[in-house]
């Protein structure tokens, strides 16, 4: 494809694209945060830090010790009241990664492939999603990128230290944004060897050297990241809590708090997450061990089932592509492709193995995939007769794969609803409450409760962002109480001893639950106990009650 022909058919539509998909991206970013994890850890905590006047140990908070480099960029705005312009932050690392992606390209081939794989990767559906909510997953994926193109530039300054060491800074900050860059950390430290290794003609001078380079990689990555390690070492004994606390625990704590690599995602005891998408999910073995193929073709967002989250098959499709050029003579771009591909696998495979499968869990390998689908359809380009008509069917098709996108983007705007709030239409509280019917409560508890005051809230879900007060979250600590009660009285002042001197409760689910966990005198001596204590406030199924008997 000649590059005249290319800008004149396709150029024009991606630039505009990429203006409409970021004017599109902010309008969605502009409403309050109402997704899970913004309430329950990346708003919360920095939260709580603001309040604090510092960093500080929130043992009932799981998340707490997970490490926080956005979240310390969140904490700005939040400082001046604003908790929007953290989505923008996070969108700020997509716009990032799409630079990098395209300066990739212009160095190797030309920047109008490199226009086109920025688009694409700012329009795949995952990608359009973590752009309007506060989570850190741009921020790993944009880090984890910087470091394997910096790696890159390594081998092609002919093993610069500089450029080594500055991937290894990159890699240090995606440790410390995600607990899920130590798999990045992981596989980048194998390919510093592999490359140096596929690059040195004196095998064992190669070796004895590319272990040197490697330790260096190591070292400075660990060293970025040890801020985090070195906070969680002092008040846990484990440098990466809660991850492996039975084997790396230094000394006996009494956190409690479970341990794994990818997520905390909560599976029934003793059950492994294989075991959950056969039992609950009824599926067969094969469609397990087809996972890292279906997640780019099944995605669905909010559906666990189907990875909570969508790709595009062209990500899988088009980087087969990438290595079918015969006779091709650049040794650097081909092992470009092999290191992407690489990396790729190995970090979907580890996913996979690791934990249920969600897509963002996998963020890292999608520039890399992105930039193997733009090498493919060049080559696919490649195999078809120079020529005009050639040239219009390739461009259309590299529009046709942007556009397919177009309306997953639309739906976005049918479920966030911005204009509804940026009209006025709707207010801050009543737009919350689409999303989150317990607000109402939580407002109500900020509004009169004392600061001091701490509340037990069953079946919220965690999410603790809009409350004012200590909440804590503990299912079990109110379970136990009642099995060591026999009276009213025993229940409020065992609640009392944990320092509880509230509740916020969501009726329907607390039913369930009681129905499955207590005997019928045990439920009947917790109808008593909710009849007896100080009713307060209840609305769209949440009730607010003072752990004090009512007169």
């Amino acid at each position: 494809m000649e590059k005249a022909s290319f800008r004149k058919y396709s150029i024009l539509f991606f630039v505009l694209t990429g203006f409409i998909l970021t004017a599109c991206l902010i309008l969605l970013g502009s409403v309050p945060p109402v997704s899970r994890d913004a309430l329950t850890h990346h708003l919360i905590i920095p939260k709580l830090y603001l309040n604090h006047g510092g960093i500080f140990e929130i043992p009932y908070i799981e998340f707490s010790y997970y490490p926080m480099n956005l979240e310390l960029l969140y904490m700005i705005p939040l400082y001046f009241g604003n908790d929007i312009i953290p989505k923008y932050i996070h969108f700020s690392f997509a716009i990032f990664t799409a630079i990098l992606i395209y300066f990739y390209f212009k160095d190797k081939i030309n920047g109008d492939w490199g226009i086109f794989g920025a688009i694409f990767f700012l329009t795949i559906p995952v990608i359009i999603k973590l752009s309007t909510i506060v989570y850190v997953d741009l921020g790993l994926i944009f880090f984890s990128t910087a470091s394997i193109l910096q790696i890159i530039k390594w081998r092609d300054n002919n093993f610069l230290l500089r450029n080594l060491i500055y991937a290894a800074i990159l890699c240090g900050f995606a440790l410390g944004t995600k607990y899920n860059g130590l798999i990045v950390f992981f596989i980048l430290s194998v390919l510093v060897v592999w490359i140096y290794s596929k690059s040195n003609s004196s095998v064992a001078k190669s070796q004895l050297t590319a272990l040197k380079y490697v330790i260096v990689f190591m070292a400075m990555s660990l060293l970025v990241f040890s801020p985090w390690l070195i906070k969680n070492f002092i008040w846990t004994g484990n440098p990466i809590y809660p991850l492996y606390n039975g084997l790396l625990n230094f000394y006996s704590n009494s956190h409690g708090l479970g341990a794994g690599l990818v997520s905390a995602t909560e599976l029934p005891e003793g059950w492994g997450h294989f075991a959950v998408r056969k039992i609950i999910y009824g599926e067969k073995w094969w469609e397990i061990v087809l996972i890292p193929i279906r997640i780019f073709f099944q995605g669905a967002d909010n559906n666990p089932k189907y990875f909570d989250g969508m790709l595009t098959p062209f990500l899988f499709i088009l980087p087969f592509f990438a290595f079918s050029k015969k006779q091709e003579t650049d040794q650097k771009s081909i092992s470009d492709r092999n290191m992407f591909l690489m990396f790729s696998v190995l970090l979907i495979v580890i996913v996979f193995l690791k934990q249920d499968m969600r897509i963002r869990w996998i963020g890292p390998a999608i520039p890399c995939l992105v930039i193997l689908s733009v090498y493919g359809l060049k080559n696919i380009s490649g195999f078809f007769p120079a020529g005009k008509l050639w040239d219009i069917v390739c461009g259309l098709i590299c529009i046709g794969i942007i556009a397919v996108n177009i309306p997953y983007l639309a739906g976005q705007f049918d479920s966030v609803k911005p204009l509804d709030y940026l009209s006025g239409r709707v207010g801050r509280m009543d737009y919350i409450k689409r999303y989150w019917p317990e607000i109402s409560t939580i407002d109500q508890a900020n509004g009169i409760l004392k600061e001091d005051h701490v509340i037990l809230a069953l079946f919220l879900g965690n999410r603790r962002y809009y409350s004012n007060h200590k909440m804590i979250f503990d299912n079990e600590m109110f379970k136990k109480t009642i099995k060591h009660s026999k009276e009213i009285e025993d229940i409020i002042d065992g609640l009392k001893q944990k320092g509880i001197t509230h509740m916020i409760v969501n009726y329907e689910m607390f039913n369930q639950w009681a129905e499955k966990q207590f005997p019928d005198k045990e439920r009947s001596l917790i109808k008593i106990f909710f009849n007896k204590i100080k009713f307060i406030y209840a609305k769209d199924g949440f009730g607010l009650y003072e752990l004090s008997l009512s007169e």
